[in-house]
């Protein structure tokens, strides 16, 4: 029978760590609202690192994006396509763009002529993804319908298999996690 490990003190079947001296633990916090605000900087930095994602997408497809619109965020430069949407369906979105890319390269004349195909806002409408744009294809405009479609079922905060939540009139495609954060409840049958 092997030996336990001497940082365990074991009582019937639950493990009970020592206390660590040093280190980064729990034991380290000395308050549950330290804990909070670690958590809080976490999100910051996650939500920060995700923003970025989406500028470096933006600008490594100029065919897609184009000049981008105007914004009336003085934060966000001229030349850049709002994002509005939760970060789950950020993954919808890139699949759409390399698609869109691959047909650019079919048919260069969808971004050459009077209207160039160009992406100038993508956001969330009544639970949906919604993605407009000026010009494009049948072939286009087939893929971001379909994106858009796809996007209710998809969780809009996560990625994961998401449904339509309501919170008031709010609607969101969560999935029963996010959900329950955000305070969303199921969408009654009825009224799908």
């Amino acid at each position: 029978m092997a030996e336990r490990p001497p940082s365990e003190d074991r009582v019937g079947d639950t493990v009970h760590p020592e206390p660590v001296e040093g280190g980064s633990g729990v034991q380290d916090i000395a308050s549950e609202s330290e804990l909070r605000d670690r958590v809080r900087q976490l999100h910051e930095d996650i939500a920060r690192a995700k923003e970025k994602r989406r500028e470096e997408i933006e600008a490594a497809h100029p065919r897609v994006f184009g000049g981008g619109t105007k914004s009336d965020d003085p934060n966000r430069p001229v030349g850049t396509v709002r994002w509005e949407f939760g970060y789950g369906w950020d993954e919808l979105v890139e699949n759409l763009i390399h698609t869109i890319e691959r047909e650019i390269d079919r048919d260069p004349s969808v971004i050459e002529g009077e209207t160039p195909f160009q992406i100038v806002e993508i956001k969330e409408k009544f639970a949906q993804l919604r993605i407009y744009s000026y010009g494009g294809n049948q072939r286009i405009l087939g893929a971001i319908a379909m994106t858009e479609h796809l996007s209710s079922g998809v969780c809009e905060i996560c990625g994961g298999v998401g449904t339509t939540h309501t919170s008031g009139r709010w609607l969101k495609t969560l999935c029963t996690e996010c959900a329950l954060l955000a305070k969303y409840d199921p969408m009654p049958e009825s009224d799908k």
